[in-house]
């Protein structure tokens, strides 16, 4: 009897450890900081042994490797465990962890970071990693030891230590659960571009020299993937220069560091591909394809994927996983979902007028999609190039040939114009229009600044600044994704809070 009763005291002591580590952990995971640079979490929430590839790196990785991508066009099952500022250090003990899970049979791992010339460009930046790993993790545990000083480990150890005191700071994102990297296997995706003046950077030599740190961790990497027989491809992302987000020196430096990180991995019989030695093959436009200078857009991303896909299939012999059916049928219901995150990412972070008239463009035949145009007291005829092509993209007619201020609306359901109107600007007899069915009610009334109204399910889509507005609105989502407004010269693009921004 006193054995029955000891071995319920124990399970239950052990019950409550378990249900106190989780209960630690979800407080943790809410008053956490949440920034779209962290390591995914969710590659810990798959089986062991489900990718056949990882990338690991900084963040010019993150943004710039769509696992989903490499799925689609090629059947390769990845995930992309780069996170911001991530160093060799960093991706060592990280690498070492993922081989005891997927043992994959590829680990491409980017090397822009390897100019630091210390193990770690700053402690902050290693929160972005472990705070992400599981609690139980040893190799978290270990990259601590190794990196950290010991007077600072705890706040490393128990995250919580470190953002207990946000309490006052949490608003409801910090409680859901809708990071959209669940949604693109560790990847980040924005469609925002450098501005159209964006200056030239300056070329000149600059004397660097491959730091001991970086150097000591590239050849642990080496030797790792050596002696668990896994294939290693280096790789360094192409650096665009926009002024501030790349330091001169910095970005004159790295060609010569990489080319020192392409002797050594000629001297190991590593392939490497040098995307700031030779950008290329992957054809990018600097103001097209950069969302700044070092961190590629969606669209850029998707040419380096494109390559990296095909490169990956010519060199190396990774199955494809699309013949296995299972798989495949679960892959593919995370692809639906990918694509609607690309699709609200590439809508909502469009900095540009001319990039954003050419996502809604891409996107106008979405049937799920209802764009709601609207435009008060602006003049047809000189209204700017870009937002004219915009018209004429979306199949909006258009009178440009009054010289007197007009009011105009459109509605675009599934890319079928269901209504227009384009009036001379009244504000006594002011162009209005009502519109409602099952998914969304629109209100719209042109006239005075005063008295413009636009409305979407009772969500005001007006705000100060004058401009041609373009509601956008999913129906099986039930959400308006975005109002974007454009001054009518062209030059400024705004998207409206309300949607989500």
């Amino acid at each position: 009897m006193k054995k029955l009763i000891k071995s319920k005291c124990i399970v239950r002591t052990i019950l409550f450890l378990l249900l106190s580590l989780v209960c630690l952990r979800i407080t943790e995971r809410i008053f956490m900081g949440k920034d779209a640079e962290e390591l995914s979490p969710y590659y810990y929430d798959y089986p062991k042994n489900t990718f056949d590839v990882l990338i690991l790196g900084s963040s010019v990785s993150k943004n710039g490797v769509q696992p989903v991508e490499l799925w689609e066009n090629n059947g390769i099952a990845s995930y992309n465990l780069s996170n911001g500022n991530q160093a060799l250090s960093c991706s060592y003990y990280l690498m070492k962890d993922a081989i005891a899970k997927d043992h994959p049979k590829l680990i491409v791992l980017d090397t822009t970071y390897a100019e630091e010339v210390y193990p770690l460009r700053s402690e902050v930046f290693l929160h972005y990693l472990t705070d992400q790993m599981p609690l139980t993790d040893r190799y978290r545990y270990e990259m601590i030891r190794d990196l950290i000083s010991e007077e600072n480990r705890t706040e490393f150890y128990f995250p919580l230590y470190s953002y207990h005191s946000r309490w006052k700071e949490l608003t409801g994102a910090d409680f859901e659960n809708g990071n959209y990297q669940k949604d693109t296997l560790g990847s980040v995706m924005y469609a925002s571009t450098l501005p159209l003046n964006t200056p030239a950077a300056s070329r000149y030599e600059v004397d660097a020299t491959l730091s001991d740190p970086s150097r000591e961790y590239l050849q642990k990497i080496i030797d790792l993937c050596h002696s668990e027989n896994v294939s290693l491809l280096l790789m360094c992302c192409p650096v665009s220069y926009a002024n501030g987000d790349v330091a001169l020196d910095v970005y004159n430096a790295r060609p010569e560091i990489q080319q020192q990180i392409a002797e050594i991995a000629s001297a190991n019989d590593i392939p490497f591909l040098n995307f700031i030695g030779d950008p290329s093959p992957l054809d990018l436009n600097d103001l097209e394809d950069f969302k700044d200078g070092p961190h590629l857009n969606i669209f850029g991303a998707e040419k380096l994927t494109a390559y990296l896909g095909s490169y990956i299939r010519d060199h190396y012999d990774i199955p494809d996983r699309s013949s296995d059916r299972a798989f495949a049928s679960r892959m593919d219901r995370l692809s639906s979902r990918y694509e609607a995150v690309k699709r609200f990412q590439s809508i909502t972070t469009v900095s540009r007028a001319d990039t954003a008239l050419k996502v809604l463009t891409m996107y106008h035949d979405d049937e799920d999609l209802i764009y709601t145009v609207f435009a008060v007291g602006f003049d047809a005829g000189s209204l700017s190039p870009v937002l004219r092509n915009g018209f004429e993209a979306l199949s909006l007619p258009l009178d440009t040939s009054s010289d007197q201020h007009s009011d105009y609306y459109a509605i675009i359901d599934g890319g079928q114009l269901t209504a227009q109107e384009q009036t001379v600007t009244d504000w006594k007899a002011p162009l209005t229009y009502d519109g409602k069915d099952e998914n969304l009610r629109i209100h719209l009334q042109g006239g005075s600044a005063d008295q413009e109204e636009m409305t979407l399910n009772g969500t005001d889509c007006t705000s100060d600044q004058s401009g041609l507005r373009i509601a956008v609105y999913s129906k099986s989502e039930h959400r308006l994704l975005d109002c974007i407004t454009f001054s009518y010269d062209g030059s400024t693009v705004t998207h409206g809070k309300e949607a989500g921004n």
